[in-house]
């Protein structure tokens, strides 16, 4: 079975509109709002979020970086933060 990701991944990159579909729009929603804070470019977001919820194609590039590079960024950050534990060192 899929997880939400993967279904979103396949969506974004088959250009397959996601509107109605609640749980990939809140997903879309989270990692467009969680990029804000690194990205240059916060129109460039807005302008793909804008296309995302109104159901529009994006371009290539925009597939791209929401795929490889938005996504990417999220999946990583969550990991990391997951499995994380810093504990000190008791050889010191």
């Amino acid at each position: 079975m899929e997880n939400i990701d993967d279904t979103l991944t396949k969506a974004i990159s088959n250009n397959e509109p996601i509107k109605g579909k609640d749980i990939l729009v809140g997903r879309v929603l989270e990692i467009i709002h969680k990029s804000y804070k690194g990205f240059s470019d916060k129109e460039f977001l807005d302008v793909m979020k804008e296309k995302i919820m109104s159901g529009k194609e994006l371009t290539d590039y925009e597939r791209h970086i929401f795929v490889d590079v938005l996504m990417f960024h999220r999946k990583m950050e969550d990991e990391c933060r997951d499995d994380t534990e810093i504990t000190p060192r008791k050889d010191n």
